[in-house]
């Protein structure tokens, strides 16, 4: 059973709970709330855990055995007048909880994960494969969506990355896979299955949809980590990960399992991609700068 710690509100994070308590899913989840109102409107949920799923192990403000913890999720969202409040915040949590046993992995639900995640590394001492953002992970959702509903087929055998910032973003087309399949590769053939119109639109829609669908394929994003680390399976998720010494922490593809970040996907990109990827990186250390992160 994967046990999870929460710090912080979103409503995307009910939606899950009321997903796994409807499907009695098997999970711990201890949501620390410093909130009187926030837990007022969270307590008939706790009771229908009760009631209604004997696997699904809901509490508030449980104590924590810290060594026994799977995954801490944080919901944060942060602009430039709170940032070094909530940073600073962030860092206390998880430093605590590292001192107290913690070795699982951090996952950030962030506007602004990109650059809270160098800075959880820098004071907790845990290795980068620790430390997730969830980033575009459910704009790459979507997107795997858009195109299954074109071709008529499940999602499950899409697999598409969105690179970059929920801001600025761009769809990784040349590394699109159907089955075993490049997408690219349908374009050209002769029942043109899914063309150059169909990839068009959706790179003008998918952002969009994205943000009205957010809620909910928060559930599938997260429930495919927790998968990956509850069993012998591995995902490709586009994730916000530190990739060197270097601050590069925009969201690209990473093959997730038991133990965080595997690896990296090596991703070899065409001259326009590479352009829109430059574009993301100086607005990234724009922010840094703005920020005043290095």
């Amino acid at each position: 059973m994967q046990k999870i710690v929460y710090y912080g509100y979103n409503e995307s994070v009910l939606d899950f709970l009321k997903i796994g308590i409807n499907n009695n899913t098997k999970l711990y989840f201890n949501w620390q709330i410093n909130d009187t109102d926030i837990q007022d409107k969270i307590n008939n949920l706790v009771e229908c855990s009760r009631l209604l799923s004997p696997n699904f192990y809901f509490y508030i403000n449980e104590t924590v055995n810290w060594d026994e913890i799977d995954m801490m999720l944080l919901s944060i969202d942060v602009d430039r007048d709170n940032f070094a409040q909530k940073n600073s915040w962030i860092q206390k949590v998880v430093t605590e909880a590292v001192a107290n046993g913690f070795n699982g992995i951090v996952v950030l639900d962030s506007n602004k994960d990109y650059l809270l995640i160098n800075e959880i590394l820098k004071y907790t001492g845990l290795s980068s494969r620790q430390v997730l953002g969830l980033g575009t992970s459910i704009e790459s959702e979507v997107v795997a969506r858009m195109v299954a509903k074109k071709l008529g087929i499940n999602s499950n055998y899409i697999q598409t990355s969105v690179i970059g910032t929920r801001d600025k973003s761009f769809v990784l087309w040349s590394k699109g896979r159907v089955a075993e399949a490049s997408l690219m590769s349908l374009i050209v053939q002769e029942k043109n299955m899914f063309s150059v119109k169909n990839m068009q639109e959706i790179s003008r829609e998918y952002k969009e949809l994205a943000e009205k669908t957010r809620k909910l394929v928060f559930s599938s994003v997260l429930n495919k980590i927790l998968m990956a680390m509850d069993t012998s399976e591995q995902f490709i998720i586009t994730l916000v990960h530190s990739r060197n010494e270097e601050i590069e922490s925009y969201s690209s593809p990473v093959l997730v399992g038991k133990m965080g970040v595997i690896e990296l996907i090596k991703v070899n990109y065409t001259e326009d991609e590479q352009e829109a990827l430059n574009e993301i990186k100086k607005a990234i250390n724009d922010e840094l700068d703005r920020y005043k992160l290095r």
